[in-house]
């Protein structure tokens, strides 16, 4: 038998097989005086299950966002925590901490395959809304730490975000890269009041660790 790769022997008429891939065999018949009388070919197919469970994603704590495995007509995901299911192709992860899941799936021939997807959880926040009213409350937006304070360097081991906001016509009205300054509701080039509406944000930032996070983005209310 040639070629003789994962097989126990290869001189003999039934050999075992358990090739690491699709393989073409060629066995040669001979006579007693190994002179050849004629050969075949078979193929030993391998199946190989194919498993995608994504690319990773990026959420704030207390946010949820769908998973979606594919390639198996059976799933179970390990841990479970933070899933609503463990045995879908598709389940909701909303875990509190960054936390990887590995899926496991069967395909349809009953080979099986893993795959790892990593759930980030962002230890920031943006308000939903604020009110840039002049009142002393709530006059600005700017980005929190999970304790409802603002964020610095000292105290949020941030070392630098780069923080946008746009209108609902993709203008971007603000930007900054400093830590401690947020969005008074103006626009950053005339200076006039925005009117109200829902703005996107878009985030990125750095930790004193070196550890990048973002782009992220979201929306949010500008109430006077």
């Amino acid at each position: 038998w040639t070629p003789n790769a994962g097989l126990n022997i290869d001189t003999i008429s039934t050999p075992m097989a358990n090739p690491k891939n699709t393989t073409v065999y060629t066995v040669t018949y001979y006579t007693l005086t190994y002179d050849p009388i004629c050969s075949q070919t078979l193929t030993v197919t391998v199946n190989t299950a194919v498993v995608d469970a994504g690319d990773d994603k990026e959420i704030f704590r207390g946010d949820e966002v769908m998973l979606n495995a594919s390639g198996g007509v059976t799933y179970s995901w390990v841990p479970a925590y933070g899933l609503n299911c463990t045995d879908c192709p598709a389940p909701t992860a909303s875990p509190d901490t960054t936390t990887m899941y590995i899926v496991t799936i069967t395909d349809i021939e009953g080979c099986v395959e893993q795959d790892t997807i990593t759930v980030k959880v962002i230890l920031l926040e943006v308000p939903d809304a604020f009110t840039p009213d002049g009142d002393g409350i709530n006059d600005a937006l700017y980005v929190y730490n999970l304790l409802g304070t603002r964020v610095d360097v000292k105290g949020d081991a941030l070392e630098s975000l780069d923080f946008k906001i746009f209108n609902r016509w993709g203008e971007m009205v603000f930007e900054t890269t400093d830590i401690n300054v947020g969005w008074d509701g103006k626009h950053m080039k005339t200076g006039r009041d925005m009117e109200v509406s829902v703005y996107v944000w878009l985030l990125t930032a750095t930790t004193t660790d070196g550890e990048d996070i973002g782009p992220i983005s979201g929306n949010v209310s500008l109430i006077r």
